[in-house]
């Protein structure tokens, strides 16, 4: 997908998922509205990203999406430092990605971040489970919603950090050796 001129929100965007999307999205030629919770952590991103550039492509704004005056404010944020707003990235859900495009009329893209445990059942976790579910059938309802409004959910695996992965390839390969040490 090319995303010169783009204009993205991505929430959640100040650490974790939403970091790697943002910085995936700038990379590939978009700006972006980075919003979340984490000022710190949100602004130094927002600095990173803008390093080296010769115009501003991402701006952080503070946004607890439980807010919906903040929900605005992150719609608001984008119009003014960038003109518009292209693709809604609902790492965190917001209510107003379809209202904001919809006025722009131009056809683009919100996109939402569920889990696989949406579409597989987890006896461990069935509240968090159904939660996914929901998720995953309220953007289905989307399919003919109309205004050239492309609607996605994306469903990632769960995303472990480095060290865990390394502490799990270490026991792995000790229960291999154990297994394969003749007796």
């Amino acid at each position: 997908m090319n995303l010169q001129v783009k204009v993205a929100i991505v929430t959640g965007a100040s650490s974790g998922f939403g970091r790697a999307l943002a910085t995936r999205i700038i990379g590939k030629g978009a700006k972006v509205i980075l919003a979340g919770n984490d000022i710190k952590d949100g602004e130094r991103l927002a600095d990173e990203l803008n390093s080296g550039k010769d115009a501003k492509v991402a701006h952080f704004a503070q946004c607890d999406v439980t807010n919906y005056s903040q929900q605005a404010e992150i719609f608001k944020a984008a119009e003014t430092y960038f003109g518009r707003v292209d693709i809604v990235v609902n790492n965190v859900d917001t209510r107003l990605d379809i209202q904001a495009l919809k006025k722009h009329e131009c056809g683009e893209t919100t996109i939402n971040t569920t889990s696989l445990a949406g579409l597989y059942p987890q006896p461990m976790t069935p509240i968090f489970s159904a939660a996914k579910f929901g998720v995953i059938n309220f953007m289905r309802s989307f399919k003919d919603f109309g205004y050239n409004i492309r609607v996605n959910t994306v469903a990632p695996r769960q995303m472990l950090p480095l060290e865990w992965l390394r502490l799990s390839f270490k026991y792995h390969l000790f229960l291999w050796s154990r297994s394969s040490t003749p007796s």
